[in-house]
């Protein structure tokens, strides 16, 4: 074997004394570690955008799923079927509920409203109810009185009594077969006439 001439160079030991080789690493060592660590924090960011993605993508998936399944697009079709029903029966009971309304505005031929043509007859006027229009409000009778002073009293009461919105009479004659004066009326009653019973 032969001795180690002091002179050898060992190339590997000059290659890592190099100072050339020193400043090179740690340049590159400047440049590799931020650029290492921005690819890090690239593909980091890019992993919770695809799971992200994926998370979405799934979701996506099971609500179209779930909104092309047979069994939701019959109960779909049913639902829209009992809107439109209930539009309608919502439509008939506002009709009705206006109906109703009506119908409890218009004034009542009752026992109240006769009651209040005997008062105004004071007891000496004989009544005869000939009709009742609903539709107009018209109430129809004829009375008789043994004079023309009660005639007149009868319609003058008439007249001033909150059941009736309007009296009309033509007049009054005296009937022989009767011994009375016969008094036809025809009385329009109030909004409000036989409403409340008494």
């Amino acid at each position: 074997m032969r001795q180690a001439n002091k002179k050898d160079i060992n190339f590997y030991l000059q290659f890592k004394k190099n100072p050339n080789q020193e400043q090179m690493k740690k340049k590159i060592l400047a440049v590799a570690v931020p650029g290492g660590i921005l690819v890090g924090v690239c593909v980091a960011v890019s992993l919770v955008f695809l799971i992200s993605n994926l998370m979405l993508q799934n979701k996506l998936n099971g609500i179209n799923a779930y909104l092309t399944d047979e069994t939701n697009l019959q109960k779909y079709d049913e639902v829209k079927a009992l809107e439109t029903e209930n539009s309608v029966l919502e439509a008939y009971i506002a009709s009705d509920t206006y109906a109703w309304k009506a119908i409890q505005s218009y004034p009542r031929a009752n026992s109240t409203v006769v009651n209040e043509i005997l008062a105004c007859g004071q007891g000496q006027i004989g009544i005869q109810i000939n009709s009742y229009d609903a539709r107009t409000g018209m109430f129809q009778f004829t009375a008789t009185a043994a004079n023309a002073e009660e005639c007149n009293a009868f319609i003058a009461a008439l007249k001033n009594s909150e059941v009736f919105a309007d009296v009309q009479y033509s007049g009054y004659g005296y009937e022989e077969s009767r011994q009375s004066y016969l008094i036809n009326v025809s009385c329009f009653l109030s909004e409000t006439a036989g409403r409340q019973e008494g």
